[in-house]
């Protein structure tokens, strides 16, 4: 079963990741330089799956309003909306970061 939720997650993330992918799509953000003491990059969707199948430890962030998260959302992601990162909140840093 857990293997079926990964598998699951991943593909959702698949199809979803051209559309999330591009800072574009979000143009109220997409001009907005984060701090220089962060490290972010781009990760693909495989790198994701053998994260999780290693075992390793991840912090899943959903960066969508809190009504879309309520609606649904990955088991174990917290909810942080991209505009209250922009504000300076706290991530919790628990071996990798996605964000989604």
């Amino acid at each position: 079963m857990r293997r079926l939720s990964i598998g699951l997650t991943a593909l959702l993330l698949t199809v979803a990741a051209s559309a999330w992918g591009d800072p574009g799509n979000y143009p109220e953000y997409a001009k907005v330089e984060p701090s220089d003491k962060i490290a972010i990059r781009f990760i693909r969707v495989e790198e994701l799956v053998q994260h999780v199948l290693d075992r390793k430890p991840l912090t899943l962030v959903d960066v969508r309003q809190p009504r879309s998260y309520a609606d649904g959302h990955i088991k174990g992601a917290v909810s942080i909306p991209l505009g209250a990162l922009y504000r300076g909140a706290t991530v919790p840093k628990e071996g990798l970061v996605v964000l989604y």
